[in-house]
């Protein structure tokens, strides 16, 4: 998501060489917040009211794989970033080891807006994080280009007809690679199993051929000369109305495999690190004015945790089942559990293991 045509080691060099310049002056000054997130994830509104209401100016940085992430918050750069969005898996990785400051809720009096038990999947009785945003993982594809009934599960995505073959799209993320093939051997996707992580493994790796890109479906749109070649993609709800803003057309649809999928939640949390713990806090619960929060929705058209937010939305935002799902679909739904240190540590090599793989098709 950087909108470089770059490799991302190499833009990852770029992006902490530009933070370790700026940052020189900027560390420590109480105007500053420096925000890490995915591009086009914040409405540019909501950013210029903060600013201007409270003369703290934000400094948005963005990422494009949580690996990526990972990397800027363990390198030095990373103790330059107040904020920094991740899932609620991840969020708790990183509390456990005591990487994220606990927050106060007394300065967070927005909070009685979200939704209980979307609030407590991302903020626990610690309150290490705030919910920002919802959704799931399933396809975007080229309605000019693909019947949808031939990628509607992930069993037909895996193993693609004629003519989809050569056209398609994965996404590198060390928990999300392999749910189409965890999904479709019917194993939990957040399975701790050696022997289930196996047996997807060799179902991604002979999906790979298949493959055009393993880059993120925003980021190839942005930077990857084959992106018109790209029909289907991995992606999450949400990324088929950047994509259309993108290319300037109305191509790009979204849809769920019937298998069911991921249902995710993102939550924004403030570094152990920050020396702007109180305005980060200040801008945390600007977000969930249920006027702010309505506005990020719309702009990132994914689910809100803020329930004050949705009578301030589009008719046609907050019906749209691909955001808000009816419940057949949304108990097909599966949330991230807890996993073993080994088998996130296998899940790890699994990943660096199909990049290669496909580096040399």
């Amino acid at each position: 998501m950087t909108g470089v045509s770059l490799p991302i080691r190499i833009t990852l060099v770029i992006v902490l060489t530009w933070l370790l310049s700026v940052t020189a002056t900027a560390h420590g000054a109480s105007q500053t917040l420096s925000i890490l997130t995915w591009e086009e994830y914040i409405s540019p509104e909501v950013v210029a009211d903060f600013e201007a209401q409270t003369g703290i100016q934000l400094r948005l940085s963005f990422f494009d794989s949580d690996e990526m992430r990972e990397q800027i918050l363990s390198s030095q750069a990373g103790q330059y970033f107040d904020i920094a969005l991740m899932n609620s898996q991840q969020l708790n990785l990183y509390a456990d080891q005591e990487r994220l400051a606990q927050l106060d809720a007394a300065q967070l009096p927005n909070l009685q807006h979200l939704d209980p038990q979307l609030h407590q999947t991302c903020g626990g009785h610690d309150l290490h994080g705030v919910a920002y945003s919802w959704g799931t993982l399933g396809l975007v594809y080229r309605a000019d280009k693909v019947k949808p009934q031939d990628i509607a599960s992930w069993a037909k995505f895996l193993s693609p007809p004629a003519y989809l073959r050569g056209h398609l799209g994965g996404h590198v993320d060390l928990f999300d690679s392999i749910i189409p093939a965890l999904i479709s051997l019917n194993y939990p996707i957040s399975t701790s199993n050696p022997l289930h992580l196996r047996e997807a493994f060799e179902v991604t790796k002979l999906w790979l051929p298949n493959v055009l890109s393993l880059e993120y479906i925003i980021t190839a749109a942005q930077s990857d000369p084959s992106f018109d070649e790209i029909y289907v993609a991995l992606a999450y709800s949400g990324d088929q109305k950047v994509l259309n803003e993108l290319t300037g057309n109305d191509h790009w649809q979204y849809l769920l495999p019937s298998e069911g999928s991921l249902l995710w939640i993102d939550c924004f949390a403030v570094m152990e690190d920050s020396s702007n713990t109180e305005q980060a806090m200040r801008f945390l619960n600007f977000l969930h004015l249920p006027e702010n929060a309505a506005k990020n929705a719309e702009y990132t058209y994914t689910a809100s945790p803020n329930l004050a937010a949705l009578p301030l939305t589009s008719k046609e935002y907050r019906t749209d089942p691909l955001v808000y799902l009816p419940p057949h679909q949304r108990a097909r739904m599966q949330l991230y559990a807890p996993m073993s240190i080994k088998a996130i540590n296998l899940r790890s090599r699994i990943l660096s293991a199909l990049e290669k793989i496909h580096a040399s098709q």
